[in-house]
């Protein structure tokens, strides 16, 4: 569908925007870009939103954030998402010894309930039995990101 915030920028998040500017003002209000924002896997904090979001002085212009600064706000989120799993590649690297790719469960386990934010044992159980590893079997931890991330 075109519209008027396509022109050359991913035409999904030109849709979204659309489907949320429901009276056309070129605009979407706060809760409107938190719910849009956590649709599209970039979850916002009620404190940055209120940053982004501005009031209008004019009582012909609504508040709100306008599709060029939406744009820059998923670039921004994007780019961050990217650094992310680039640590994480790093983090599993790190305790791939073998530089094969794998990672052994019990080493899997241990970084997830030692390191950053612990998990439990039944956590770790439920995400290795979510990604299809087998109890006892080396983890693909590229694989395993790319479910992470998808």
């Amino acid at each position: 569908m075109a519209n008027q915030y396509d022109n050359n920028t991913n035409s999904d998040y030109a849709d979204a925007f659309a489907a949320f500017d429901r009276q056309r003002t070129g605009r979407i209000d706060a809760e409107s870009l938190k719910v849009l924002m956590n649709s599209l896997g970039y979850p916002v904090a009620d404190n940055e939103v209120k940053g982004l979001v501005q009031p209008s002085n004019n009582p012909n212009v609504p508040g709100g954030i306008d599709y060029p600064s939406f744009v820059q706000l998923i670039s921004a989120k994007a780019k961050g998402s990217d650094n992310t799993r680039k640590q994480v590649e790093e983090a599993f690297r790190a305790f791939d010894r073998g530089n094969t790719g794998f990672i052994s469960e019990s080493d899997f386990r241990r970084i997830m309930t030692r390191m950053g934010e612990k998990m439990s044992n039944e956590e770790v159980d439920d995400m290795l039995h979510e990604a299809g590893v087998a109890s006892g079997s080396d983890l693909d931890y590229m694989a395993f990101i790319s479910i992470l991330f998808s």
